[in-house]
């Protein structure tokens, strides 16, 4: 049996035969075929990342953070948690050091996690609190 199919090509139809091969949309003499927005979709990321925006300062705070911790993996890593001593060498607040005059290890530790588990929970609090903050409070107050 045949049947005409898009663009008018007679097709085979029956047991054994494969069937017409798919139609991509910009095919010429085809109609273009489009997906339909999934409304739940996009109400589930708005509601994970209110007000996400590629050019927020939170956003490349979140991506510096990311970075950070790629390159103290790449330091030293066991079990893929940055050792000890590469969390000391990048900052990490540590009370004799700080009571000798390494103050400024009193804020590098914000940059710094100790494992994949503690960047991930940080960063999905981040930026479901940073956005809807940024736009609200504007980037320079965020800056600060």
């Amino acid at each position: 049996a045949a049947a005409v199919g898009a663009g008018g090509v007679a097709m085979a139809m029956g047991p054994g035969f494969p069937p017409p091969p798919p139609v991509f949309a910009g095919q010429q003499g085809m109609p273009e075929f489009k997906m339909p927005m999934m409304p739940e979709e996009e109400e589930f990321a708005a509601l994970i990342f209110p007000g996400f925006d590629s050019g927020a300062f939170i956003w490349q705070v979140t991506c510096w953070q990311v970075a950070e911790f790629a390159f103290s993996m790449l330091l030293g890593h066991n079990k893929a948690n940055p050792t000890p001593c590469v969390l000391y060498r990048l900052g990490a607040s540590w009370g004799p050091a700080v009571t000798n005059g390494a103050l400024w290890r009193l804020i590098t530790p914000v940059m710094l996690h100790a494992n994949l588990t503690h960047l991930l929970f940080n960063i999905f609090f981040q930026l479901r609190m940073g956005f809807g903050m940024e736009k609200q409070f504007g980037r320079q107050k965020m800056m600060l």
